[in-house]
């Protein structure tokens, strides 16, 4: 399915950007060039085109996988309640 799909894109760029108990993170420009040579072989070549695409339009933030608190949809959708007393 599609979804499975990103989730595998967006699990193994986080997987690269994280700091791990064996091996430090991958620089962004690493992590980005290995997302492109698996794209179409290991990943969904759409979806890869997509993330990236996200990655550059959304700045230092999406730029670090390790930061995953999601505040640039919070502050594209100020009707969402995402305070933590909401999170209930």
């Amino acid at each position: 399915p599609r979804i499975s799909r990103i989730i595998c894109v967006a699990d193994a760029y986080n997987a690269m950007t994280s700091v791990r108990p064996y091996r430090g993170a991958l620089p962004v420009a690493e992590a980005r060039k290995r997302l492109r040579d698996g794209a179409g072989t290991q990943l969904d070549a759409e979806v890869v085109d997509t993330f990236l695409d996200v990655l550059t339009k959304g700045g230092d933030l999406y730029s670090r996988g390790a930061t995953s608190h999601f505040a640039i949809e919070a502050q594209a959708h100020p009707e969402l309640d995402v305070s933590e007393s909401s999170a209930a």
